[in-house]
C-alpha cells in the first residue's frame, strides 16, 4: 500500500523546472512546496518523503559521489517513513519562512539538520 501511495504521490508531483544554487550546482525543482507537504494526509506525507529519500539513495546512478550517498545511507538506514515525515514536519514547524521552498529541498535540509554527517557534504550545494 505504501509503495502504491509513493508511486502515486511521485507521479502527482513530478515536474521539471530547474534552479541553480549559489555554487552553480543545478537542481530540478518540484511542484510540491513545503506548504503543500504540510497539507497532505499523514500517509501521503510518509510515502512522499520516503519516495524522495529513495530517489536520493539512487543518486549514485547519476554520478553523485558514492561517499556522499553512503553518508546519507548511514544516516537513514534504520529510519522509517514515519520518522522521515516527522523530521520533515518538525523542520517545517521550525521554519515557516521556508514553506514556499520545494518539498524535496525541505526534506534534504531536514535530513541534514537531523544528521551532522550530511552537513559538510551538502553545505556547498544547497543553502538552508
Amino acid at each position: 500500500m505504501v509503495r502504491a501511495i509513493s508511486f502515486l504521490a511521485l507521479l502527482f508531483f513530478l515536474v521539471i523546472p530547474t534552479a541553480t544554487s549559489q555554487t552553480g550546482i543545478k537542481y530540478y525543482g518540484g511542484s510540491n512546496s513545503g506548504q503543500r507537504f504540510r497539507d497532505l494526509k499523514d500517509e501521503v506525507q510518509r510515502a512522499y518523503a520516503a519516495g524522495i529519500l529513495d530517489g536520493m539513495l539512487l543518486a549514485g546512478l547519476f554520478e553523485a559521489p558514492d561517499a556522499n550517498v553512503a553518508r546519507l545511507y548511514e544516516c537513514v538506514q534504520d529510519m522509517t517513513d514515519t520518522q522521515i515525515a516527522a523530521i520533515t514536519s518538525k523542520y517545517l514547524d521550525n521554519h515557516p519562512e521556508r514553506w514556499h521552498y520545494s518539498a524535496h529541498i525541505i526534506i534534504l535540509n531536514a535530513l541534514r539538520d537531523s544528521c551532522p554527517k550530511l552537513d559538510d557534504v551538502l553545505r556547498k550545494a544547497v543553502q538552508r
